[in-house]
Formats: C-alpha cells, structure tokens, sequence
C-alpha cells in the first residue's frame, strides 16, 4: 500500500467525522452510519501510516540520529 492511501483513508475518516457532528447536532437518522464509517476509516488510515513510516528504511537512522 502507498502512503498516499493512508492520508486518503484519514481524509476520509476525518470527512467522515464533520459530517457525523452536522447530522449528529441535527438529529438526523443517518449519523450512526457516519459515526461507523469514521470509526472505520481512521484507526485503518493511522495504522497503515505507523507501518509505513516504521518500515521505511531512513527511520531507524533518524531516531539513532
């Protein structure tokens, strides 16, 4: 997976979280789904970041450093 993918897996879940606080502020039926979806997307996006980012070769070299 691309680091690029993670971001848009945040981004998303991020999104996701805005509208999830409108609809939730509204009390609109669809704000579960949102909420679901935020909870999904953003633990997912963090963890692929965290495994790329301690995977890549320059990162031992900079916290030896």
């Amino acid at each position: 997976m691309k680091t690029r993918f993670a971001l848009w897996l945040i981004f998303i879940g991020v999104l996701c979280w805005l509208i999830w606080g409108i609809l939730r502020l509204q009390h609109w039926p669809l704000s579960t789904l949102f909420w679901i979806l935020f909870t999904l997307t953003t633990p997912l996006g963090l963890a692929v970041l965290f495994y790329k980012i301690l995977r890549y070769p320059g990162f031992k070299d900079f916290l030896d450093s």
